[in-house]
Order: C-alpha cells, then sequence, then structure tokens
C-alpha cells in the first residue's frame, strides 16, 4: 500500500471509484441491478433532507478524486481478494478507503454549496455571506481540512516514512446472516484539544452467510473512541443493535439490499427515514425502543 496521489494528470484522470465495492460486494445486494442508498436533497428555503431510494448499482456510492492507476493499487487487496481479518493490510485498505471517500466527497459538498452560494447572491435572494449555502460551504471546507490531517497522520506519513500505521480494528462478526447492508464510511465521535478530529473507519462486508464490521481508528484515539461509543466494544451487549443505531446516527455512506428493505413495514421505513434527517441535523442517539435494525 502507497500514499495516495493527490493530483490527476490530463492522462491520468479521475474516475468514479466505488466506495463500496461493486462486483464483489453489491452482487451480493443487488435487485435487478438497484440497490437502497440514502439520497439527500438541498432546498433553499427548508434546507437539506435525505431520503431512502433506489439507484442503480453502478451509480452507487462513488466518489471522485483518484485515477484508475491509483485507485486499483491502493485498494487492490480489498477489491480482489475474500475478506481475510486477519490480514492486516487488507484492513489498512479498507480503513484508507473510508478516509480518502469522506475527504472527497468533502471537498465536492464543499464546492458545491460555494456555486450555490454564488448562484443565489447573483440572483439577488441572499446577501453576501448571509446564506445557508455559504454557512455549509464552510463547513465542509473546514471538515475536509480536517480529514487532509488525519490521513496525513495515519496514513501518509508512515506509509511514505515505511512504518507501521498506527490503526487499530475491532473486527464483530454475525455468523448465519444473510446479506442486507454494506457501509464504508468514516465518522467523528469529537475533536481533540487542537480541532482535530476523533474518528471512526468503519467497514460492513456482507459475505453469503455472514457480515463483518471491521471498525478501524487511530491508537492514540482508542480510550477516546471507546468512552465515546461503549456499545461498539461491548460482546455482551446487542452487537447488531449498537451497530444499527450508529448506522442511522452518524453513516451516509452505506446500502441496504432492496429485498430486505422492501420487507420493512410502511411505519418502520417512514420512522427509520424521519429519524436518519433528524440525525444528520441533531446528532442525537435513537429512542431505545425503536426498532431499526438493519440486519433483520
Amino acid at each position: 500500500m502507497t500514499a495516495a496521489c493527490t493530483w490527476t494528470s490530463p492522462k491520468n484522470k479521475s474516475i468514479e471509484a466505488h466506495s463500496i465495492q461493486n462486483g464483489k460486494v453489491l452482487d451480493l445486494l443487488q435487485k435487478d441491478n438497484h440497490v437502497v442508498v440514502p439520497k439527500k436533497k438541498f432546498n433553499p428555503r427548508t434546507g437539506p433532507s435525505i431520503e431512502l431510494g433506489l439507484i442503480g448499482r453502478n451509480n452507487a456510492l462513488t466518489f471522485t478524486g483518484l485515477c484508475s492507476e491509483h485507485d486499483t493499487e491502493l485498494f487492490k487487496l480489498a477489491d480482489t481478494l475474500p475478506l481475510d481479518t486477519t490480514n492486516s493490510k487488507q484492513l489498512e485498505q479498507y480503513a484508507y478507503r473510508t478516509v480518502m471517500m469522506e475527504l472527497h466527497t468533502c471537498i465536492e459538498e464543499g464546492a458545491r454549496f460555494f456555486k450555490l452560494d454564488a448562484d443565489q447572491v447573483k440572483a439577488g435572494r441572499v446577501k453576501p455571506g448571509e446564506g445557508g449555502a455559504i454557512q455549509m460551504a464552510g463547513h465542509f471546507a473546514d471538515r475536509s481540512w480536517r480529514l487532509f490531517r488525519y490521513r496525513n497522520r495515519n496514513f501518509d506519513t508512515p506509509l511514505l516514512k515505511g512504518e507501521e500505521l498506527p490503526i487499530e480494528h475491532r473486527i464483530i462478526t454475525f455468523e448465519g446472516q444473510k446479506p442486507t447492508l454494506a457501509v464504508s464510511s468514516f465518522f467523528g465521535l469529537g475533536s481533540e484539544e487542537n480541532g482535530d478530529v476523533i474518528g471512526v473507519m468503519l467497514s460492513v462486508i456482507p459475505e453469503a452467510e455472514k457480515i463483518t464490521a471491521i471498525l478501524s481508528y487511530a491508537t492514540a484515539q482508542k480510550e477516546a473512541i471507546t468512552k465515546a461509543a461503549p456499545e461498539l466494544f461491548d460482546d455482551s451487549g446487542d452487537l447488531k443493535k449498537a451497530l444499527s443505531h450508529t448506522i442511522l446516527r452518524r453513516v451516509e455512506n452505506f446500502t441496504l439490499s432492496p429485498d430486505f428493505y422492501d420487507g420493512w413495514s410502511d411505519d418502520k421505513k417512514k420512522k427509520v427515514v424521519e429519524y436518519f434527517h433528524k440525525s444528520a441535523m441533531t446528532g442525537e442517539a435513537p429512542p431505545e425502543d425503536a426498532e431499526f435494525s438493519l440486519f433483520d
């Protein structure tokens, strides 16, 4: 594994890379070549909203920022080999991909909101610096910078020095579990004193009769992370519930099997979407009695 490219030449243009592997993983989830994903909308008057809906598998959960050559090189073990939780290099690639995806997504979102603000100012709908779009743009610009620092400290610098990565992994496996979802996401659980993000790199990988969740994190942040999310480290607790609630509370980059989603009651679909949208705004935890399982 080598450090990522930070620019592309005309010869090696950025591609839309899958954050969740199209052939190996989406094959297990898709129905008629579609999967269910969160879809964002933004209304200048009412703000952002989110819904769950179908999307073609080839367009699902992609991000730009890498050329084809580097995408293939960086994630070869994750994309071409069966999941092996004893292979530390493969686990590192799964973790690295979550950070790359989140970084480039934030850069794109920031650019989109900057453009939206410029268009609104030009049309006279808002005054310069006062619209909601410019506030969102500033948020994504700051998050991009924090993610770049996180990537540099935990991946790029040690890789360039030939050192071991300063990250650890917690593996949670559900045997006899049908493939219901997949996740590739980086999410924050707090900030260090200097403002840098304390985060978790989460990959949930389905197989034919098993689902494996890989929680990766910087070794230096382990104490802070286990304190912020103890339910994810409690083997005596309901880990399916803990992961389901964490995903709906903190994750946007996930996909569900359409067959599994279609089996939900209308009431569950409504409540999950309502909570998912609300948590994106407030970050609050779901009610303890919520029927929000993403596994059964």
